[in-house]
């Protein structure tokens, strides 16, 4: 007998059971779509263990998520990190920063709004980005802006931490209401 499980198929929900279910050998999460597919139907069905390994794998790919530029080292690790981070648009880090945020994981909010800030200057001044985070999700943006700004990169920290932040990089002020 079939139970149906409505907005997930077959094919997702085995996915999810491989990473629930302790089978041996251990799946390996390795692609991002995976990864959001995992994501989205362990939020959506409060499977914590899935959710956890989720958590984990994303804070170790947060350092895929710099640009490529940043990422150019002599090490392979440092090469394979780029490549994959051609990948990975602005609009990207921020979409995997909501679907942290939705989820409630907790190890890689800091690390993915790091990127972030650190990735897409110009978004972080904008409310689009920011509509829907959850207070916790955007005071580490905050803090990640301020981080950026600590190091000189073009954010102003006193701004930042008043709510407040300027962004010498495009010259624009702007209130994060949000935060209120």
């Amino acid at each position: 007998m079939q139970i149906p499980v409505e907005g997930v198929t077959k094919e997702e929900w085995l996915t999810v059971a491989a990473f629930w279910y302790p089978v041996v050998p251990a799946p390996i999460l390795k692609k991002w779509e995976q990864a959001e597919l995992l994501l989205k139907v362990a939020a959506r069905y409060d499977i914590q263990c899935v959710l956890h390994k989720v958590d984990l794998w994303l804070l170790s790919k947060a350092a895929c998520m710099i640009a490529p530029s940043a990422a150019a080292g002599a090490s392979a690790a440092a090469a394979a990190a780029a490549t994959e981070a051609l990948a990975l648009s602005a609009a990207s880090v921020w979409k995997w920063l909501h679907l942290a945020d939705k989820a409630g994981l907790t190890a890689c909010l800091p690390a993915i709004a790091k990127r972030a800030a650190e990735k897409d200057r110009e978004g972080c001044s904008s409310h689009d980005n920011l509509r829907g985070l959850s207070n916790g999700a955007l005071l580490e943006t905050v803090a990640a802006l301020a981080d950026v700004g600590a190091r000189g990169d073009g954010y102003c920290k006193h701004c930042c931490t008043t709510r407040r932040f300027k962004c010498t990089y495009c010259a624009r002020t702007d209130t994060l209401a949000l935060l209120c």
